[in-house]
C-alpha cells in the first residue's frame, strides 16, 4: 500500500512540474472581496494568503503591494479592471521591499511607486543580488518537492507545499527572465497626506526596530480602510515579537492613534492574514501601550527583565 501511495505521490508531483508552465499561462483564479464599492481586495490561492489592496479614487486606482509574482499580479490587475470597469491606475504603495510586496510592480508601469526612502534603498539591494536570491528561491522548491514524493495528498500541509511549489516556481521564471523593477519615486521618511479627488490617502511610517525597519501604514479614512502589509496578522502581535534595538514604541503608538481617530475605521487589510476590524486594531494598539508603560515602570524602579515578564 506505501508502494502504490509513494509512486501515485511521486507521478502527481511529476504532473505538478510539467503543469507549472501551462498553468502560468492560462488564466488564473483571482478571489475578489469588496469592502466598500470604491475598495476591493484581490488575492489567488490558499497558500500564504497573496491578495493586493485596490482602490477605486476620482484621480485614479491605487493598489497596496504587487505580489509575488508577475503572472498572478497580471491576473490581479485584470480583475481589478473588470470589477471597477477601468485601467487608469495612478499609484502603487509598496509597504516595505519584500519581494512578495514589490515583485508585480512592473505590471502598473504606468504607475508612480510610492514607499519609505529605505524601501526604495531595499528593493535595489535585493535586485543587485537576484540572481542569488533567484537560486535560493529554486532550491527552497526542489526541497519542497522532495518532501511531496512521500507526502499524503490530502494532508493540509501537502495542499500548502503544492501552493508554495506553484508560486515560488513562477516567481523563480518571473525574475530569471527580462525583469526590470518599478521603483518608488515619491518616497517619504514619516507621513505623506495625498489628495485623490474624492477621497484621500494617508501614508504613515511604523518606525525603526520592527520587521524590516521601512514599513508603512496606508490609510484611507473616507472608506475606513487601512492597509498594514506584514505588520499585522490576526493570529499574533508580529510587530511586538520582532522588534529590534532602535525601536520607538510610543512612536508607533502614536501612529495607531492616529489611524484609531477615524471613527469610520472598519476594515484592516494585512497581506497575509484575514481582514480584521477596528477593535482588533485597537486590541493590538493597546497591548504595546500596555507592554511598554510596564516595562517603563520596571526600569524607572530598578527592576530587571525578569522582573518585566512577571
Amino acid at each position: 500500500m506505501r508502494t502504490r501511495f509513494t509512486a501515485a505521490a511521486l507521478l502527481f508531483v511529476c504532473l505538478l512540474v510539467g503543469s507549472l508552465a501551462v498553468a502560468a499561462d492560462s488564466e488564473i483564479e483571482v478571489t475578489v472581496r469588496k469592502l466598500h464599492p470604491k475598495a476591493l481586495i484581490v488575492g489567488s490561492g490558499t497558500t500564504y494568503g497573496d491578495t493586493m489592496l485596490a482602490i477605486a479614487s476620482e484621480k485614479g486606482v491605487v493598489v497596496v503591494d504587487t505580489g509575488t509574482t508577475v503572472r498572478a499580479t497580471r491576473a490581479f490587475r485584470a480583475k481589478i479592471e473588470e470589477v471597477f470597469g477601468r485601467n487608469d491606475f495612478l499609484y502603487v504603495v509598496n509597504t516595505h521591499f519584500h519581494y512578495d510586496h514589490v515583485v508585480g510592480n512592473p505590471v502598473f508601469p504606468e504607475s508612480t511607486v510610492i514607499g519609505h526612502e529605505l524601501t526604495r534603498e531595499g528593493i535595489i539591494n535585493w535586485i543587485r543580488t537576484r540572481d542569488q536570491f533567484v537560486a535560493e528561491q529554486q532550491a527552497r522548491v526542489d526541497g519542497w518537492l522532495t518532501t511531496l514524493e512521500t507526502a499524503d495528498p490530502a494532508d493540509d500541509e501537502t495542499v500548502w507545499l503544492q501552493g508554495l511549489v506553484e508560486k515560488y516556481s513562477w516567481m523563480s521564471e518571473d525574475l530569471r527572465g527580462d525583469y526590470e523593477p518599478h521603483l518608488p519615486t515619491i518616497t517619504i521618511s514619516d507621513r505623506l497626506h495625498l489628495d485623490l479627488g474624492d477621497i484621500t490617502m494617508d501614508l504613515y511610517y511604523f518606525g525603526p526596530g520592527t520587521h524590516t525597519g521601512d514599513d508603512i501604514m496606508v490609510h484611507f479614512p473616507e472608506l475606513g480602510v487601512v492597509a498594514t502589509g506584514d505588520l499585522l496578522h490576526n493570529q499574533f502581535t508580529q510587530f511586538l515579537l520582532q522588534v529590534e534595538p532602535g525601536a520607538d514604541i510610543p512612536y508607533k503608538v502614536e501612529v495607531f492613534d492616529a489611524i484609531l481617530a477615524d471613527p469610520n475605521l472598519e476594515h484592516v487589510v494585512p497581506v497575509h492574514s484575514r481582514v480584521m476590524n477596528r477593535d482588533e486594531f485597537q486590541i493590538r494598539r493597546d497591548y504595546a501601550n500596555d507592554v511598554w508603560i510596564g516595562v517603563t515602570n520596571v526600569i524607572e524602579s530598578g527592576g530587571s527583565l525578569a522582573d518585566a515578564r512577571e
